[in-house]
């Protein structure tokens, strides 16, 4: 596969021009992943892909992190849709609103609890008993 950004070098210059685009007061567009990549054109799964290569991950993640602060700073002064950057914020940069923990044995029992142990409590409530 022939890539269109044959080094990483390559590929921050192209978002270096890309990002002075901003400097220009005229200029009213929100930066996004889609919007860069509308300018090298290319679509959002080419850099996802870029992403997973080990020699573009860092580039791709300060171009991800660039755009998502200037979209938190046009937040935090009223002119981005706080609903809309919230939304953006979860499925683009990978914030949550709580803590998500994934507890799980990997398929092994609970230690000290076998089988034998459920089916006693499960058979005593279904009889209207206490759990001991």
């Amino acid at each position: 596969m022939q890539r269109r950004f044959p080094t990483v070098a390559d590929l921050e210059k192209a978002f270096a021009e890309w990002r002075v685009t901003f400097d220009d007061p005229t200029n009213d567009e929100i930066p996004d992943i889609e919007g860069f990549c509308d300018f090298i054109g290319a679509w959002r799964d080419l850099l996802c892909e870029y992403e997973k290569m080990s020699e573009y991950t860092d580039a791709v993640k300060k171009i991800k992190n660039w755009i998502f602060k200037n979209k938190k700073q046009l937040a935090l002064r009223n002119k981005m849709n706080p609903a809309i950057f919230i939304f953006d914020a979860k499925n683009n940069s990978g914030y949550v609103d709580k803590t998500e923990q994934d507890i799980t044995t990997a398929g092994e029992k609970l230690p000290g609890v076998d089988g034998s142990v459920v089916d006693a409590f499960i058979a005593n409530v279904k009889n209207g008993q206490k759990s001991a």
